[in-house]
C-alpha cells in the first residue's frame, strides 16, 4: 500500500515540479476545450510531468484565466493588429490555422498563458538554484 502514491505519482523532482507548475498555470490560463488547450493538454500528457503539481497550477491558472477573461479580447485584438500582415501570414500556416488564434479571445488567453507560464518560471527558477547551492554549501561544510 506503500508504493502506491510512488506509483502514481513518483518521487519529482524541483526541476520537474516546476515546469508542471508553469504548465499547469499555462494550462489554467487558456479557454477550456480550444484548440490551443487541447495541444497543450496533450503535450502536457507526452511529457513527463508530475501531475499533482500541474492541477495545482491548473488551479491558480483558472483563477487568472476568471480574473482577466473581460480584458483578454481586447489585449487580443491589440496584438492582432499591430502587425496584421505578420499575423496573417504567420496564423495561415499549415498547423497553425487551426489553432484559431486569429480570434481576439484566444490570442489574448494565449499569450497571457504564455506570459503566466513564463511568470512562474522566472519565479520560482531561481529559488530552487538558491536552495541547490544552499545544499551543496551545507554538504561541503559537513564534509
Amino acid at each position: 500500500m506503500k508504493r502506491l502514491p510512488r506509483i502514481l505519482w513518483g518521487t519529482p523532482s524541483g526541476l520537474r515540479c516546476i515546469f508542471s507548475l508553469a504548465g499547469g498555470v499555462a494550462l489554467g490560463v487558456l479557454i477550456p476545450a480550444s484548440p490551443m488547450w487541447v495541444i497543450w493538454l496533450i503535450l502536457l500528457m507526452c511529457l513527463r510531468t508530475h501531475w499533482p503539481c500541474a492541477a495545482a497550477g491548473w488551479l491558480c491558472g483558472v483563477l487568472v484565466y476568471h480574473a482577466s477573461h473581460a480584458v483578454c479580447e481586447q489585449f487580443g485584438m491589440s496584438v492582432l493588429n499591430a502587425n496584421p500582415a505578420l499575423w496573417r501570414r504567420v496564423l495561415s500556416a499549415p498547423v497553425l490555422c487551426y489553432t484559431r488564434l486569429y480570434v481576439g479571445v484566444e490570442m489574448g488567453h494565449a499569450v497571457l498563458a504564455l506570459i503566466a507560464g513564463l511568470g512562474v518560471l522566472a519565479i520560482l527558477l531561481p529559488v530552487l538554484v538558491l536552495v541547490r547551492a544552499r545544499r551543496a554549501r551545507v554538504h561541503h561544510q559537513s564534509a
